[in-house]
């Protein structure tokens, strides 16, 4: 899936192929992309039809796209990895009520927002809202090696 990001720059994102409760598998530029760790299969979209990234808390919006569902629950360890470098990958987080750590020494710098999504150093913390979504972006490593992130679940939500 490809948007344009307003400032002449256009944005590709993961086109997610398959999906269970357990590995996601996609592709971006050709190259393979996998997540691995608790998912919920059951609430993945790998069709394009996932909305709720089409509001003004996301940059670019998108009408229509793939959405991975993970198990954000306290100690949940998730590992992500790009078959090829990418610069600035951008991370967009619906329904966020947890803690999400990336480990690795990575640094993420929130885009934008609401007051109950927060982002410190490599910390990202969402909290329960029947509304609102919040994008991250984790910057500014290019590296095919994998990210690793770290859930810790604050109320009982992810």
């Amino acid at each position: 899936m490809t948007a344009d990001r307003g400032d002449n720059r256009v944005v590709d994102f993961v086109n997610w192929m398959a999906i269970d409760d357990t590995f996601a598998l996609g592709q971006l530029h050709g190259h393979v992309v996998t997540l691995a760790g608790q998912l919920l299969g059951a609430g993945s979209v790998v069709d394009g039809s996932f909305p709720s990234f089409n509001a003004p808390a996301f940059s670019p919006a998108l009408p229509n796209s793939d959405a991975v569902n993970i198990l954000a629950v306290d100690g949940n360890m998730f590992t992500l990895v790009f078959g090829a470098p990418v610069m600035d990958p951008v991370f967009y987080f619906a329904s966020f009520a947890s803690i999400l750590s990336f480990l690795d020494a990575t640094t993420v710098q929130m885009l934008s927002g609401d007051e109950h999504f927060t982002v410190s150093g490599a910390t990202v913390t969402g909290a329960v809202r029947r509304e609102g979504f919040r994008p991250a972006r984790v910057s500014p490593d290019a590296k095919p090696h994998p990210y690793h992130l770290k859930a810790v679940n604050t109320d009982g939500h992810s």
